[in-house]
């Protein structure tokens, strides 16, 4: 049995699962504040105890490496750094953004708009199209809407999506309401990622210092 463990980190809805060629086959869902403490070896050992399978079974590891609640996401790619490298199997870090953009394609067509809190007032934020790289910064709420100012419309997901309509003034927002990636989402995107050797590489947490996301004065 070969299974991809998938580990949600960077919102509320804290959550592992169990997939196998894509499609989930077990979840477990703890709406846990981000700030408390985090031990997912209960949930994995319940999850692989429910499908009858073995760590040894666990042929992938994925996990939402942010951005998001620092806190929770520190801890859940820990924990999937030091599994695969106790199972000597590939980790596949999976960005917020991609996940959402991956569940707004189903809700609509328009380029996506995505943002993530951060501390004192400033926020992560990513434009992601089909059709191109997507863009991402990091700094004052103000300033990283910018990204999407010079669109006719544009889609929101995440944090500040009502901020954002506000301060986007003449350009056409739409809502999409997503503020978590599904588990069903990190699965169909770590089938598609090849992970990598966290012996070599292990999965850093994303962070105000993350070159991904260089500050939007910088930009």
């Amino acid at each position: 049995m070969s299974l991809t463990l998938v580990i949600e980190t960077s919102s509320r809805a804290y959550a592992i699962g169990f997939s196998r060629k894509g499609g989930v086959v077990y979840q477990s869902i703890h709406d846990v504040p981000n700030n408390s403490g985090r031990d997912l070896t209960p949930l994995v050992k319940a999850g692989l105890g429910d499908l009858g399978a073995a760590a040894s079974d666990i042929s992938k590891i994925a996990v939402n490496y942010g951005p998001g609640g620092l806190g929770a996401i520190r801890a859940g790619v820990a924990f999937a750094n030091g599994l695969g490298f106790a199972l000597n199997v590939p980790v596949a870090p999976l960005l917020s953004f991609e996940l959402f953009a991956e569940e707004a394609r189903a809700r609509t067509d328009l380029p996506l708009l995505c943002l993530r809190k951060a501390a004192a007032g400033a926020a992560y934020a990513g434009l992601m199209r089909p059709d191109a790289e997507a863009v991402l910064r990091f700094g004052p709420l103000s300033s990283v809407t910018r990204l999407a100012a010079h669109l006719p419309a544009v889609a929101l997901a995440g944090s500040f999506r009502v901020e954002a309509a506000a301060q986007l003034g003449d350009v056409e927002t739409i809502d999409t309401g997503i503020d978590a990636p599904r588990i069903q989402t990190l699965a169909t995107l770590a089938e598609r990622h090849p992970g990598q050797d966290v012996r070599v590489k292990p999965v850093l947490p994303i962070n105000e210092f993350s070159p991904r996301f260089p500050s939007m004065e910088a930009a």
